[in-house]
């Protein structure tokens, strides 16, 4: 089964009216272990204000797909409106495990809001502060590197046997 095939048979029908929820059923029934269908059903959930329904699809999928992006932050975003602390647990045992050093920053942003949320206002203004060191040496770092390129490029020009002549 192709996911693009039910995505574009879904565009046929309006956004998460009923014939489209017939489509999402059939397309989960061929496909009950992938994740687009199921975001396509919590789509319709969140459409009917059936959030609590959204939020469990969200569960299944981060089981499916440990770490999936979306799934996650609206795990984090429910926890936050209903219990903080758990927000802040959720968003360490996430930085724990990810792997990706683009998604670190984004996480530590996201724990700065959560121990703010849970009433930790002063780790979450030292989470940010960190944060804020740690993009300010990167940009450091990165500046030194751009000077160091400029000056040996200078420095290679009119030389026959430098790349630059």
């Amino acid at each position: 089964e192709n996911d693009q095939l039910w995505r574009a048979r879904l565009l046929f029908e309006a956004f998460a009216g009923p014939e489209a929820l017939a489509v999402v059923e059939r397309w989960l029934e061929a496909r009950p272990d992938h994740i687009l269908p199921l975001q396509a059903r919590a789509a319709i959930h969140d459409h009917a204000g059936e959030t609590e329904e959204a939020d469990a699809i969200a569960y299944q999928i981060v089981a499916m797909a440990p770490g999936h992006a979306p799934a996650e932050l609206r795990i984090v975003d429910r926890l936050l409106k209903d219990n903080p602390a758990a927000a802040v647990v959720r968003v360490r045992e996430l930085l724990e495990r990810t792997e990706s050093a683009d998604a670190r920053p984004l996480l530590r942003q996201l724990l700065g809001r959560c121990l703010d949320a849970a009433g930790e206002t002063a780790e979450a203004a030292a989470t940010w502060a960190a944060l804020h060191a740690d993009a300010v040496v990167e940009d450091d770092d990165a500046r030194r590197l751009q000077r160091r390129q400029r000056r040996g490029e200078s420095r290679d020009r009119g030389r026959p046997d430098r790349p630059g002549s």
